[in-house]
C-alpha cells in the first residue's frame, strides 16, 4: 500500500514522489509540529505514516550521507568526514549476548579487535596488528611473530602443512630444508637440505657452486660425499671415515673398493676395446722365497703355494690358471734360463742353467695372466 498519497491528502500537501522528496515533507511538517498546528489526533497518525513511509516504503534502501543509496545495500553509509562505528563490548559483554546470530559483529575492547559469530563461536577477524600489507608496498602480508597451521590446529613451524604441498614455481631457501620425503617436478634452490627420506626429482638436481658438497652422514658423522673441487669432481669417504671404503658395484656386487690407504681392489678384469676382451690385469703376481725350499715371499693372496718339487723344478698353485694362461718370469742371477707349462690351476716352472741347460735352483718373481 502506498501511503504517501494519504499522507498528502491529510495535510493538504501536493504529490511528492515518496523517498526522493522525503525530506522536502519533513522540511514542512516540523514548522508545523513546532507551531502547535497538528492535532494530536493527526499527530498520532502522522508518527504512524512516518515510521511506516521510512521502513516500508516500497522495500527500497536507506541512505545516510547519500541521496541515492545502492540498490544492493540496505544501508548506505557515505561520509568523508567520520566512520562506522559498532557497539565496543568487553569479552564477558560479548559472551553474555544471548542466542547471538551468525553473522554478529562486534568490536572486543579487551583484545581491541573485530570479532564475528560464525554460527557456533565467537572468532576474531585478523587486522594489521597480525597481518601487515605495507601501504606502499606489492601486494603481500607478512607477520614477524606467528606461525601458520594448514591441516593442523597448533602449528609448531612458522608454516606447518599436514598433507601434499605443491609449487608449481620455484622454491627458494636460504637455509636447511628438512624433509622426510620429497617429490620436485620443478626448481628447488636451496642453501643446505636435511631430507629425512627419500627425494625424488622428475628434472635436474642442480649444486651451483664450485666447491658444492653432496654430503652424506650418520647421524653427526660424516661418512661420505660427492664434490665438485673447481673443474675436478671429487668422490669418497671423508676422513673421519678412516674404516670405510669407496666402493663401485654393479648388479648388486661390488665390483671395485679403495680402501683408507689408496690400495684398489677389482674383482674382476679389466679390458680395452683396442685389446679386445683379454684381461690387462694380472691373474696373480710373486716373488718366491728361497731357491730350496720354494715358498712364497711376497705376492697377491690368491696364491695357494710355491712348491720345490725337485732341483730346478716348481710348482705354482693358484685359482684361474688354464692352459691358456700367459706367464711372464724374471731372473735373479745370470746365466738362467726359465721355462713354464700351464695347467689347470697352477703352472710348473723349470730353471736351468744357460750354458749348460741343467737344472738350477734360483729364487725368481712372476706376473701371471
Amino acid at each position: 500500500m502506498d501511503v504517501v498519497p494519504i499522507f498528502n491528502s491529510l495535510l493538504g500537501f501536493p504529490p511528492i514522489t515518496p523517498l526522493t522528496h522525503f525530506r522536502d515533507c519533513l522540511s514542512h511538517l516540523l514548522p508545523l509540529f513546532l507551531a502547535g498546528k497538528i492535532l494530536t489526533m493527526q499527530k498520532s497518525l502522522l508518527t504512524l505514516i512516518l515510521l511506516t513511509t521510512l521502513f516500508t516504503t516500497r522495500a527500497q534502501s536507506v541512505g545516510i550521507g547519500t541521496n541515492t543509496p545502492n540498490n544492493s545495500a540496505i544501508l548506505d553509509l557515505n561520509s568523508t568526514s567520520k566512520g562506522f562505528l559498532l557497539p565496543r563490548l568487553n569479552n564477558t559483554q560479548m559472551f553474555a549476548i544471548p542466542n547471538p546470530a551468525a553473522g554478529l559483529v562486534v568490536f572486543n575492547t579487551n583484545y581491541n579487535q573485530l570479532y564475528h559469530y560464525d554460527g557456533t563461536t565467537w572468532r576474531s577477524v585478523n587486522n594489521s596488528s597480525f597481518w601487515i600489507k605495507p601501504l606502499a608496498n606489492r601486494d603481500l602480508l607478512s607477520n614477524a611473530t606467528d606461525s601458520v597451521g594448514i591441516g593442523v590446529s597448533v602449528p609448531t613451524r612458522r608454516l606447518d602443512v599436514n598433507g601434499t604441498m605443491r609449487v608449481r614455481g620455484t622454491l627458494f631457501a636460504d637455509g636447511a630444508i628438512d624433509m622426510s620425503s620429497a617429490i620436485i617436478s620443478g626448481s628447488f634452490l636451496a642453501g643446505s637440505g636435511v631430507v629425512q627420506g627419500s627425494l625424488q626429482t622428475n628434472n635436474q638436481l642442480v649444486v651451483n657452486n664450485s666447491s658444492g658438497i653432496l654430503q652424506f652422514r650418520d647421524g653427526s658423522s660424516n661418512i661420505g660425499f660427492v664434490q665438485l673441487s673447481g673443474k675436478d669432481l671429487r668422490l669418497g669417504t671423508n676422513a673421519s671415515n678412516s674404516d670405510g671404503k669407496f666402493v663401485v658395484r654393479t648388479a648388486g656386487t661390488d665390483r671395485m673398493s679403495v680402501d683408507n690407504e689408496g690400495v684398489v681392489n677389482i674383482t674382476n678384469k679389466i679390458t680395452s676395446t683396442t685389446t679386445g676382451d683379454a684381461s690387462l690385469t694380472p691373474l696373480c703376481w710373486g716373488l718366491t722365497a728361497t731357491a730350496a725350499n720354494g715358498g712364497l715371499k711376497r705376492g697377491t693372496a690368491n696364491i695357494a703355494s710355491v712348491l720345490r718339487l725337485e732341483r730346478g723344478h716348481y710348482r705354482i698353485y693358484c685359482p684361474g690358471i688354464t692352459p691358456e694362461s700367459c706367464a711372464i718370469f724374471s731372473n735373479l742371477a745370470t746365466d738362467i734360463s726359465i721355462g713354464h707349462i700351464c695347467y689347470n690351476g697352477f703352472v710348473d716352472v723349470f730353471v736351468v742353467l744357460s750354458y749348460s741347460g741343467e737344472y738350477y735352483d734360483q729364487a725368481f718373481s712372476f706376473i701371471i695372466y
